[in-house]
């Protein structure tokens, strides 16, 4: 018999399981990289999670599971403030004359 040994296989095993980790945390790298370029020029949920290929409860998803709530914030804040919403005031395009 020619195969691999036990050992020679879990340690083929091993390596691979190592290899997609690294190729995971590479991309997650890229993705929260490429976020925080679209955060400073202002991109949305919604286009930033299409220029990704990903639907934006997905983006979402994976920002949370990396800690990154501060682009969550962001990307929501900046939502906010092209829809005119601004947190604990009315945005001056909503004011009623008195």
């Amino acid at each position: 018999m020619t195969g691999k040994t036990a050992a020679a296989r879990s340690r083929d095993n091993t390596l691979a399981v190592e290899a997609k980790r690294r190729n995971a945390e590479a991309r997650l790298s890229a993705l929260i990289e490429d976020l925080e370029f679209m955060v400073e020029t202002s991109e949305i949920w919604e286009r930033a999670a299409d220029r990704l290929g990903l639907k934006p409860a997905t983006l979402e998803d994976k920002l949370i599971r990396a800690g990154r709530f501060d682009l969550v914030t962001a990307l929501q804040r900046n939502a906010d403030d092209r829809s005119g919403v601004r947190r604990g005031r009315i945005s001056s395009g909503a004011r009623r004359s008195a």
